[in-house]
């Protein structure tokens, strides 16, 4: 059996994938939904990343800041919004979470900033609904 992964970043990246996965009809992914991914979808990736760290360059945590995004056709603004918010009732202001490779603890997770985005994906008018989170995370000993 593996052990955990404790790389900070990548706990917060399981965590956000096994929150966010079950909400949306196309799931949840990493950077970037694979072609034909049926929509809405969650994207989720990392934009940046503090370490904490005390004497004797032991680090305390890592502050991550995250992005999430709500992805689909224009004309599906409606469910776009609500799934934004199912996601963000599932994320912000939690805490004490083990992620699921078991190696980092989620300390805190909170929402600082919302941006609509759209963008045209073979021709028609998508919506992305977008939401940065900070999530602080530690190594588990």
């Amino acid at each position: 059996m593996s052990s955990p992964i404790r790389y900070e970043p990548y706990g917060a990246l399981d965590y956000l994938f096994t929150v966010l996965n079950s909400l949306a009809t196309g799931g949840a992914h990493n950077k970037v939904a694979p072609p034909g991914t049926v929509a809405p979808f969650f994207v989720y990736t990392s934009a940046s990343g503090d370490d904490l760290m005390s004497v004797g360059a032991i680090r305390v945590w890592n502050d991550g800041l995250y992005l999430v995004k709500a992805c689909g056709p224009a004309t599906m603004a409606n469910t776009l919004y609500t799934l934004a918010a199912t996601a963000d009732s599932a994320l912000h202001n939690t805490g004490g979470v083990i992620a699921a490779n078991g190696g980092v603890l989620m300390l805190s997770c909170t929402r600082e900033q919302t941006i609509d985005q759209d963008e045209t994906v073979n021709g028609e008018l998508w919506l992305n609904v977008v939401s940065t989170y900070r999530l602080y995370n530690q190594a588990r000993p």
